[in-house]
């Protein structure tokens, strides 16, 4: 992974949002960095992305300066342009992405258990064959026909 230079620039000032993690100027310009970059999310601490290409996650510590804009940019305070570098040795985590199955697969909260048989329920009922034991233990006997 090399360093990368951001510039925020005053069109990125001027078009984000205050406290929003995903669409301050910082979050702005380090998307205009690479245009593999994806799922940016910038705090007070990380700086945090996706390169789409590689598809790995990287989270880098944010710079000092990048904590000083910060703070005055969520705090209503005049702030200005100003660039900043994103080191190798900045660098917390680098990931992979994982692959991901379709929900069909049966894991995860998708996964649905067999519903209970009770009153309304759309489960079938075992079919029994006459004198054949139940689940209960009980010998099946079909009720007479009119």
């Amino acid at each position: 992974m090399p360093s990368y230079i951001v510039d925020v620039t005053q069109e990125d000032i001027d078009n984000a949002r205050r406290a929003n993690s995903q669409h301050c100027p910082v979050a702005r310009a380090v998307a205009y960095t690479d245009a593999d970059f994806r799922y940016i999310k910038v705090t007070r601490d990380q700086i945090a992305f996706t390169d789409v290409e590689t598809r790995m996650r990287y989270v880098y510590a944010a710079p000092a300066v990048v904590r000083n804009f910060i703070d005055n940019w969520d705090n209503d305070r005049e702030v200005v342009p100003f660039k900043f570098d994103l080191y190798r040795s900045e660098l917390i985590t680098k990931r992979g992405m994982k692959s991901r199955k379709p929900a069909s697969v049966g894991r995860g909260p998708t996964a649905r258990p067999t519903p209970k048989n009770e009153i309304g329920s759309t489960q079938r009922r075992p079919v029994y064959a006459r004198g054949e034991r139940t689940s209960n233990g009980k010998t099946f006997t079909p009720p007479e026909d009119e």
